[in-house]
């Protein structure tokens, strides 16, 4: 996958959705640090999109960013991300305890 997303990029690099699926792969083989620069990447191109700053955050988590990872997470869900993709996302279980992550979906419920 990280070699197809590459070689995508080579060309259209103004993509943003290929730059944080990138950032993604990237996280989940533990190269944090192009991770992370794809998911910044990612965010320049778009910094409103719902659709981005999620799987952004994703990237963050798995980089150890837990506070970034939040931060994207609140702007995601400002953005119109759906909260109830965001409590069935197993990928987020981590953050279940963490109060802040707690009090956003709190949040966003009694909107």
């Amino acid at each position: 996958a990280i070699e197809l997303l590459e070689a995508d990029l080579a060309v259209t690099p103004g993509d943003a959705e290929r730059q944080v699926n990138l950032a993604l792969a990237l996280g989940r083989t533990g190269r944090v640090e192009q991770a992370r620069q794809h998911a910044q990447r990612a965010l320049e191109l778009a910094p409103a999109n719902a659709y981005i700053l999620y799987p952004a955050a994703l990237a963050r988590l798995l980089a150890g960013e837990t506070e970034a990872a939040l931060d994207l997470l609140a702007r995601a869900l400002a953005a119109g991300y759906p909260l109830e993709a965001l409590r069935s996302d197993p990928e987020f279980t981590v953050l279940r305890s963490h109060p802040r992550f707690a009090t956003m979906l709190a949040k966003s419920n009694a909107k």
